[in-house]
């Protein structure tokens, strides 16, 4: 009974904390390691709560006797209850999957066993407790978990092939479309669902679903006989992961959508990162299309591999540098650009998008007429979590008001605007999926190019660099300082932001600082662009969260 309820108070202590963080990281170590590369991740282990329970083990060692009270039921329910109404809004937050729970009871049942062998020794309770520990507990169990799950995944894999393979036998002109890359997978597989349904019946996973699991339990659940098109994205972690899922899902057509180093440290490096992203979406492959992004850094090194495994029966093109952009109206959502010797017009306004629909008009191109498209391509519909433009006066916003920009903003229509005539207005352009360095600097640039009274970044870090973090930091700072203001909501790499950007920086905490900062400009016409998303402090009162 001792050891179970101690059980508890581990995972109430830390195990919850450990848990939580893991599923943000999608129960992958190297993502969960990664954090660690920033300063103010290091409080997870280093905070008086660590502190104190070191203290504890010390005192274990030497006064073992005055602390009996500690293995008593009584008090140890007592524990639990205290332990709990502190952390029941963190136990709200973690979603109890079947992974989780299989997660958290391998790790429970491993605490309870070191426990009972133990004799219910204090001081192993209390290195138990500990942050670390825990971290490493959790991470045997979900190697455990993956090692029982995988037999599984196949069997469910080959249950998608088989069911695809049937189709095709009814229907050969069903395809599949694979798109992989470091960035812009998602936003081209949308534009490809918006184009393609205007003639075709088209199936897609809701956006941003892009892993194996969760694919082939999509596909599984679905029923896709009446299709035309199967468009998904495969995301990649590690070597092997997009060879995995594409043997059991083969496109017939396959975006590589470009490269960058985002996730260096994961794969360690970016000859690593053009085959785990890129290139192993060809590997089962017998025949097809494959359309290729060149405009990136590394497509010298990319093409060199690409051209050493490349074969006759796969067609490849290459977009990217094919296109021009004419005009881009923000006022007016509207942009033109020249594609296959025409012009066309969309409302997709940034640079970055455009290239995706240009990739996206690379197979249109091939398999239908162009201009039975113009109309769609003036009104592509993206789904909530792309990068979009609002406009808003905000003028009338006393400080202190307990609402959200955002909610706000969704009073008007989508493509509407206020009269900006003797008011305030702010262009806020959120682009708070943008985690990629590539991204992050087209961005900028295309920033740099508008005409605002006063130019705003609001700047919540990019994940998973690895030792190449604090060199992309110094980078973005000297980016930075072509803007009036950048607003940071964590302290991290601050002296590289104090160095080159002096006093032209603001860390805010949380949304009622940030917006006591925006309540405070006079400037008729404002731009803010968001990278990133809010931490969790600007969650429940987010000025600027769509």
């Amino acid at each position: 009974m001792i050891s179970f309820l101690q059980t508890i108070i581990i995972f109430l202590i830390n195990g919850t904390s450990v848990l939580r963080f893991y599923q943000i990281k999608d129960y992958i170590y190297k993502r969960a390691i990664a954090q660690f590369y920033f300063p103010s991740s290091k409080k997870i282990i280093f905070n008086k709560k660590e502190y104190f329970i070191y203290l504890l083990i010390f005192l274990s060692l030497f006064f073992i006797n005055n602390i009996n009270l500690l293995i008593r039921t009584d008090f140890l329910i007592f524990l639990i209850s205290i332990f709990l109404l502190f952390r029941v809004s963190l136990i709200k937050k973690i979603h109890f999957t079947l992974k989780a729970v299989f997660i958290l009871l391998f790790s429970s049942i491993f605490n309870f066993y070191i426990l009972q062998i133990s004799g219910n020794n204090l001081t192993v309770f209390f290195i138990l407790c500990l942050w670390p520990v825990q971290f490493y507990v959790y991470t045997l169990s979900i190697k455990i978990f993956n090692l029982i799950i995988k037999p599984y995944l196949e069997i469910l894999a080959y249950q998608v092939k088989i069911k695809i393979s049937k189709i095709k036998q009814i229907n050969p002109y069903f395809k599949i479309i694979g798109i992989c890359g470091s960035y812009g997978k998602s936003s081209t597989k949308e534009i490809l669902i918006e184009l393609l349904k205007q003639k075709y019946k088209v199936l897609s996973p809701p956006a941003r679903i892009n892993h194996e699991y969760a694919l082939i339990k999509f596909l599984l659940k679905t029923k896709i006989e009446n299709y035309d098109y199967l468009i998904l994205e495969f995301g990649s972690y590690y070597l092997g992961n997009i060879k995995w899922i594409s043997k059991f899902l083969t496109p017939e057509v396959a975006y590589i959508t470009g490269i960058t180093k985002q996730h260096l440290f994961l794969f360690g490096s970016i000859e690593k990162i053009i085959e785990g992203e890129g290139l192993e979406i060809l590997t089962w492959m017998k025949k097809g299309i494959v359309f290729i992004n060149n405009n990136h850094e590394y497509f010298q090194i990319f093409e060199e591999k690409y051209e050493k495994l490349k074969t006759p029966e796969i067609k490849d093109y290459f977009y990217g540098k094919n296109y021009k952009i004419l005009d881009i109206n923000i006022d007016e959502k509207t942009a033109f650009f020249e594609f296959n010797q025409k012009t066309f017009q969309t409302n997709l306004i940034f640079p970055m998008q455009i290239e995706n629909l240009v990739g996206a008009l690379s197979y249109i191109a091939l398999i239908d007429n162009l201009e039975d498209y113009r109309e769609k391509i003036k009104n592509i519909d993206l789904p909530e979590g792309f990068l979009k433009l609002k406009i808003t006066d905000i003028s009338g916003l006393k400080h202190g008001l307990r609402r959200t920009l955002f909610s706000k903003l969704n009073e008007f229509e989508k493509d509407e605007t206020v009269n900006v005539s003797n008011k305030s207005v702010f262009y806020i352009f959120n682009d708070s999926y943008n985690a990629n360095p590539k991204g992050v600097f087209d961005s900028l640039d295309f920033f740099k190019k508008l005409n605002f009274n006063f130019k705003i970044i609001v700047f919540n870090g990019l994940l998973e660099l690895g030792k190449e973090t604090k060199n992309v930091y110094q980078d973005l700072a000297k980016e930075f300082s072509a803007f009036n203001e950048i607003i940071l909501t964590s302290s991290d790499f601050i002296e590289i932001f104090k160095e080159v950007l002096k006093d032209k920086f603001l860390v805010v905490k949380n949304s009622k600082e940030l917006e006591i900062f925006l309540q405070s400009l006079k400037f008729k016409k404002v731009g803010i662009w968001i990278f990133n998303r809010f931490p969790s402090s600007f969650e429940n009162n987010l000025y600027l969260k769509v």
